[in-house]
């Protein structure tokens, strides 16, 4: 009864540990960190101020090359509540 027991709650105790170290080396998915990355659409023309909608909502952005209204964005930066944007290549 106790080998048996041992082995159940040291595979347990395995599993939680493998599970909480792969949560902590996942990229962050939320706030500043979780916007690096993700592609917007150009609300406006962003030449170099404009509007980008992403997640549901509408940025400011800015970026140093011109993008035009309709076109992909992807997000190279976070400040404050001004997003940093660079064309989209496909």
């Amino acid at each position: 009864f106790i080998i048996p027991t041992a082995v159940l709650v040291g595979t347990v105790l395995m599993t939680l540990t493998w599970i909480a170290v792969r949560t902590q080396r996942r990229r962050s998915v939320t706030g500043a960190e979780g916007m690096v990355g993700t592609i917007a659409l150009a609300k406006t023309d962003v030449a170099p101020r404009g509007r980008v909608f992403v997640h549901g909502e509408i940025w400011d952005a800015v970026s140093d090359e011109p993008i035009r209204e309709g076109e992909e964005a992807r997000i190279k930066g976070v400040s404050g509540l001004t997003l940093k944007v660079v064309p989209h290549r496909k």
